[in-house]
């Protein structure tokens, strides 16, 4: 099948145009109907699968990238961990929280337990937050 243009070879090959461009320097078999760097290109899919199966891909592609994608691919699995262990911290603090203010709710429904004396009292005045009228 004949490919016409960038474009059309790009998508054949799961690539950008870029890609496809850059590769054209590496052996890329796409032909052009003038000579000339900026004449109309053309390719055979044929050609290009068996240029992509011989492996000449793999020696064009740089290596160095691999490990990043690996380290990527590592990351983006310990943010999701990260994700999940905030996620349940945060309702267990929830949960936490709960207990809590129930509890101050029985303390405040139980005087008796806690009579502060005055001095105590104005300490707590003195260090309780300030309410807006």
């Amino acid at each position: 099948m004949v490919l016409n243009g960038w474009k059309e070879i790009s998508v054949h090959l799961h690539c950008g145009v870029r890609s496809a461009q850059r590769w054209q320097g590496e052996g890329l078999p796409i032909r052009r109907v003038t000579s000339g760097p900026r004449s109309h290109v053309f390719a055979y899919s044929e050609q290009l699968d068996s240029w992509l199966n011989d492996g000449n891909l793999r020696q064009v592609h740089n290596t160095a990238r691999i490990p990043v994608h690996l380290r990527s691919r590592e990351l983006v699995a310990q943010m999701r961990e990260s994700r999940q262990t905030l996620h349940q911290n945060m309702t267990n603090l929830r949960g936490a929280m709960d207990m809590l203010r129930d509890r101050q709710r029985e303390i405040a429904a139980t005087p008796a337990l806690f009579s502060p004396s005055d001095k105590t009292r104005n300490i707590l005045d003195r260090h309780a937050p300030r309410r807006k009228p």
